[in-house]
C-alpha cells in the first residue's frame, strides 16, 4: 500500500544489509537484510526476544549495528537528528500513553513531534487512516484543531 506519493520510488525508503547487533555476548540481531519501498507500510512481528525493538532502534539510529549497513532515504543511518525527522515510529509497548489515546490522536501527536501544524497534522492523520482502511476507527473527533 502506498501512502506517500512525493518521494523517489527508485530509491528504497529503507535498506538493511547484513545487520547484526550484539550486546556483549548476546546476539540480538543476526545478519538481517530487508528493503522497504517508499510509501510501503510494514509491521515487525515476532516473539519476545526476537530482536524487533533492537531492529527499530538500529533503523532509527538509536543503536549502532555491530555489523552491516542501514540506509534510510539513501542516507546512512547514524545519530543524525535531521534524518530522524523523516521517520515515524510508534512503539507499541507503552501502556501508559499510546494505548489510552485514539489512532487519530496518536498520529496527530507524532505529527506534532515532527513540527507539523495542527491543521496539517489532522489532515495528514485522516489521510493515513483512510489509506489503511481505518477512517471510521479513529475513536475521536474529526474536528480540526
Amino acid at each position: 500500500m502506498r501512502v506517500r506519493r512525493d518521494v523517489d520510488d527508485s530509491i528504497p525508503a529503507i535498506e538493511v544489509e547484513g545487520v547484526s547487533r550484539r550486546y556483549g555476548s548476546f546476539e540480538a540481531l543476526r545478519d538481517v537484510s530487508l528493503e522497504v519501498a517508499p510509501g510501503d507500510i510494514h509491521a515487525v512481528l515476532g516473539p519476545n526476544g526476537a530482536g524487533k525493538t533492537t531492529l527499530l532502534r538500529v533503523l532509527n539510529g538509536l543503536a549502532e549495528p555491530s555489523a552491516g549497513s542501514v540506509h534510510v532515504l539513501d542516507r546512512p543511518v547514524g545519530r543524525a537528528r535531521d534524518l530522524r525527522r523523516s521517520m515515524g515510529v510508534v512503539p507499541s509497548g507503552d501502556r501508559s500513553f499510546y494505548e489510552r489515546i485514539s489512532a487519530l490522536e496518536n498520529l496527530r501527536f507524532f505529527a506534532y513531534l515532527h513540527e507539523m501544524s495542527g491543521r496539517a497534522a489532522h489532515k495528514r492523520a485522516m489521510a493515513v487512516l483512510a489509506a489503511v482502511g481505518l477512517e471510521g476507527e479513529h475513536g475521536g473527533t474529526t474536528r480540526e484543531r
